[in-house]
């Protein structure tokens, strides 16, 4: 009864749904538009949680390699003070970066009431200092695109949109600002960022830096007064950072040649390396004008900047008589003084309005030009107190014949101070004495030395009579000290082996292996991540490929590059596997076995178009000594000159001379760039600075191709280039080349021998005409060899060269049929039978000797061989 009952309610259940199947096909239809609209909004979620995340990025702590996803981001002040809240930390990140400013809380209104007066009478200006449309029209021109925006979030891309219409608006407000000595507020406000230096903890905003967003119209303002505070700075050739014809690499390199040159002298010598604790937020502005006499608020700045109380008088006093901008004309020192006076900024996402009252305010175009004038006045004043003590005797520069002053390579905020002596008890006796003025020059400006570890330190080498006595006094325990005193307080300064000086590292032993390693390491670092993703995408081209891993990663090796010494087997060895690692970044490995598709730096380089690792330098030294040339670094030239004088075939104009016997040997050099090295070589490059460039980066694909045999004047029996299609002779292989692509049409040697999208040789289909090229030219010379040497030449005219559609991306396919035998089969060895023959048979027709040689192939060239063997059997073409 329960079976027959069941089967009952299983029929009954079946006839209702069979019953109301079309009721239920139309729920369906009606729930099928809210589930693509639900769809729809979970991918909107992703994509918006993704976002979130990642601007959470920054917030979240620093790991080893990995950054936990969701661990709080916890700040601390002092012991155990901890700020989890936002509204305090947001509080507490403003009132550090006002302390680095002097700065104090304010309102608008106080901005507003702190605006300048009427100008005096006597404020009179020339004509000629006033802003041009002409001017202002070229600076909407320069506007970097990819800025961050100012308070307002217009982008600079607004501005430069129409630079007609914009330079017409900005110059009333310009000439405005020039003649009534006024600033709009809006200009002067600015949102202010934090960014992470990359050292130390995240969590300590001391290892943060501010950056100040301005407004637009008040970049290209400050931007307009830029070049006249240039003409008014007096730097000497070694100051760089913030003014045209800054060589970064040249101070580095002189460190380096400064080192080799006293240690082939056998001269103790010594490098000391400053560092100044928020270099560009300390900045006095009362010293670029005549500053008061004593005044409370100036008081009051040097108080909140914790200047000590024994200082003050010195400070003032130097703000007092130092007039950095007195070279300036009494009207362009008050436009700066206008832009100087009532600036504040605002947190972003902070309401709250902070008032500065000292600082270059880093961000604005005009910074870098102002702290240069304070850094060129201090190492003025260290050079004034040295030459007054008698310390700046040196044997390099004596050997270098330079006149007597202070070595002191700057850049920006970096200075190092290069000191030798015959004698290592007397050099430490002048490297405690340049310390102690450089302490004391340092508080008389109000500047804070940093005396921490890997900030301000002395790389020091010992030599000559009693080295051994003074290292024991100096390395005490694995920690070097050198001690000073200023008045009544003592200083302690770290001697280490290697310091890490304008992106390089400096070594008391002089080699290149501790900067090569962490250029290879931070080169890999950068490129590693992107390598699946973009640098080996089959879908971008190989040329952009290898651009942007020259931008990510050789970009950090070559900044320091060209300064390296002679390598030795080991610097040698760990460069070429390097430079090999990062190139290999462009392709792919065997998918099966795991072995590099591309064995050796050859093969590696020619498939990427990259020079050789070798090649690489050369050309990089090469470009190198031209940058320096055209950028007048004398003292560095004078430097490398006693260096090679000093040096026994060690130097580094040495190994520029081995680069430029490799630079002749792979190009068309003249003659007179090699006679009277390096005189020459400097004439030809300050004569055809182009030229000279375009032949280096052609001397660095000579050695990835077969080098073209030249037709030399010396030798007037060499054989001249000639065209294999139309016979005509050239005398260089780059008329040959022009003579090709004009007349043939040819772009490369692939292109004379494929028809279509398939090799001939291999039967392989790649779907579109430029990979087929790329495999014949790159992926795989022997099908153009093959190709080539049995005359498979296309004619142009005919010739099918394909558009790429959408089977482009489409992987390489065999194509069906026998593949010919060219690559099994020589011409050369069906010359050889066809000879053999007629010399057994001597009259042979042209019939019976093709069927003679039915074992061969007769492509092109074996027909031509053969029938012109044929005709004229007496022509010997055994060697062809």
């Amino acid at each position: 009864m329960h079976l027959a009952s069941s089967q009952s309610q299983k029929y009954a259940v079946a006839a209702t749904v069979h019953h109301n199947l079309e009721e239920v096909q139309s729920l369906f239809d009606r729930i099928e538009v809210p589930a693509l609209q639900v769809a729809e909004g979970v991918e909107l979620l992703r994509a918006t949680g993704c976002a979130f995340y990642k601007a959470l990025a920054p917030l979240r702590p620093p790991g080893k390699k990995i950054l936990k996803p969701f661990a709080p981001l916890v700040i601390t002040r002092g012991e155990g003070n901890q700020l989890p809240d936002p509204i305090a930390l947001t509080k507490d990140k403003r009132e550090h970066f006002a302390a680095l400013e002097a700065g104090e809380e304010t309102t608008l209104a106080e901005l507003f009431s702190g605006a300048p007066a009427q100008p005096a009478l006597d404020c009179t200006f020339d004509l000629r200092e006033l802003p041009t449309l002409t001017q202002i029209e070229h600076l909407v021109r320069s506007i970097q695109l990819g800025k961050a925006p100012g308070p307002s979030s217009v982008p600079g891309w607004v501005w430069k949109s129409n630079t007609t219409k914009a330079a017409r608006a900005l110059l009333p407000l310009f000439l405005k600002a020039h003649v009534r000595l006024t600033e709009p507020i809006q200009s002067k406000a600015t949102d202010l960022i934090s960014l992470f230096k990359g050292k130390g903890s995240a969590r300590d905003w001391c290892n943060h830096r501010a950056i100040c967003l301005l407004e637009e119209p008040g970049k290209l303002l400050r931007k307009a007064s830029r070049a006249a505070l240039l003409d008014a700075l007096q730097a000497k050739e070694l100051h760089q950072g913030g003014m045209p014809g800054s060589l970064l690499p040249s101070g580095h390199h002189l460190l380096r040649t400064f080192f080799a040159t006293a240690r082939a002298q056998r001269s103790a010598h010594a490098a000391l390396f400053f560092d100044v604790t928020s270099a560009y937020y300390r900045v006095i502005r009362e010293c670029f004008f005549k500053a008061p006499d004593c005044d409370e608020a100036f008081l009051t700045v040097l108080r909140r900047l914790e200047v000590p109380a024994e200082y003050f008088h010195e400070v003032v006093c130097w703000a007092r008589g130092a007039a950095l901008l007195e070279r300036m004309s009494p009207h362009g020192q008050r436009v700066i003084k206008t832009f100087m006076s009532n600036t504040h900024c605002k947190m972003r996402g902070d309401g709250v309005y902070v008032g500065t009252h000292a600082g270059v305010r880093p961000g604005d175009t005009i910074a870098d030009v102002l702290f240069a004038f304070v850094q060129a006045d201090l190492v003025k004043a260290i050079e004034q107190a040295a030459a007054r003590e008698g310390l700046l005797e040196c044997p390099v520069r004596e050997a270098a014949s330079l006149p007597l002053s202070l070595l002191c390579p700057t850049w920006a905020d970096d200075s190092a101070i290069l000191l030798a002596d015959r004698s290592s008890e007397r050099l430490l006796q002048r490297a405690r004495c340049l310390f102690q003025i450089a302490h004391r020059e340092m508080m008389r400006r109000a500047k804070a030395p940093n005396y921490k570890a890997g900030k301000t330190e002395a790389v020091v080498h010992l030599s000559g009579k009693g080295k051994r006595e003074l290292a024991r006094e100096l390395f005490v325990r694995q920690q070097s000290r050198l001690h000073f005193t200023v008045g009544q307080h003592t200083f302690t300064v770290g001697c280490v082996p290697g310091y890490s000086h304008l992106g390089g590292r400096v070594t008391v032993k002089g080699n290149a292996i501790a900067d090569l390693r962490q250029k290879l390491a931070s080169a890999f670092a950068a490129a590693r991540p992107l390598a699946r993703t973009v640098l080996r995408n089959k879908h971008l081209p190989i040329a952009q490929r290898r651009q942007l891993l020259n931008g990510l990663s050789l970009s950090r090796i070559t900044h320091t590059a060209a300064t390296w010494p002679r390598l030795g087997v080991e610097e040698s060895a760990l460069w070429s596997a390097g430079y090999s690692k990062l190139v290999r970044l462009l392709t792919s490995d065997d998918r099966w076995t795991g072995a590099p598709s591309l064995p050796g730096p050859q093969e590696l380089c020619r498939y990427t178009g990259m020079p050789l690792p070798d090649s690489f330098l050369r050309c990089e030294r090469l470009h190198h000594f031209a940058r320096c040339l055209t950028h007048q670094q004398e003292t560095l030239l004078a430097m490398l000159q006693a260096e090679r004088q000093v040096s026994a075939g060690t130097s580094w104009l040495e190994q520029l001379g081995k680069d430029l016997q490799w630079l002749s040997a792979g190009t068309e050099l003249p003659a007179i760039a090699s006679l009277n090295f390096p005189e020459g070589l400097q004439a030809f490059i300050l004569e055809c600075p182009t030229r000279f460039h375009r032949l280096v980066r052609k001397a660095a694909w000579a050695e990835l191709r077969q080098p073209p045999t030249k037709a030399s004047a010396s030798n007037p029996d060499a054989a001249p280039h000639t065209c294999p299609l139309c016979g005509d002779a050239f005398a260089s292989f780059q008329a040959l080349r022009a003579h090709r692509f004009a007349v043939h049409h040819l772009r490369s040697d692939a292109a004379a021998v494929v028809d279509g999208t398939s090799c001939p040789c291999c039967l392989t289909e790649f779907w579109s005409r430029d990979r087929v090229l790329r495999h014949v030219q790159h992926d795989r010379p022997a099908c153009l060899e093959a190709l080539w040497t049995h005359g498979m030449f296309v004619n142009p005219l005919t010739q099918v060269h394909g558009e790429p559609g959408q089977t482009a991306h489409y992987p390489a396919t065999r194509l069906a049929g026998p593949l010919l035998p060219l690559t099994t089969q020589s011409p050369a060895d069906a010359v050889d039978a066809a000879v053999q023959l007629l010399a057994e048979e001597p009259g042979l027709s042209h019939e019976d000797l093709r069927q003679a040689l039915d074992a061969f192939y007769f492509s092109p060239a074996v027909t031509d061989c053969v029938a012109l063997l044929a005709n004229e059997p007496a022509i010997d073409l055994t060697g062809t």
